[in-house]
Parts: C-alpha cells; structure tokens; sequence
C-alpha cells in the first residue's frame, strides 16, 4: 500500500493538515479547543523536561 506523505516530507509531518484545519475549517474537529490544551499542560510541560506551575 502506498501512502500520500508528500505534504509530510516538504513539511514538519501534520504541520500542513494542522494549519489548513485552523485556517480553513477543513477537519476542524481534529484540533483540540484551547480548555482540552489547558488540560494537558502538565502533560505536555513533563515532555519538555520542565515542572507546571
């Protein structure tokens, strides 16, 4: 089976489907509100290496 990764090698693999989902609409429901982002702070803070406050 052959995959459609094309925009993922010209670019930061689902940097371009992220960004035509926040500019666009298209597939919205794929990115998280900013309380689901609040919500995993302290999750996202671990993988950085650093402690939320």
């Amino acid at each position: 089976m052959e995959l459609d990764d094309d925009d993922d090698i010209r670019f930061k693999p689902g940097l371009y489907k992220q960004t035509q989902a926040f500019l666009y609409g298209e597939e919205a429901f794929c990115l998280k509100s900013i309380s689901e982002q609040v919500a995993g702070l302290a999750v996202y803070e671990r993988i950085a290496g650093r402690a939320f406050e």
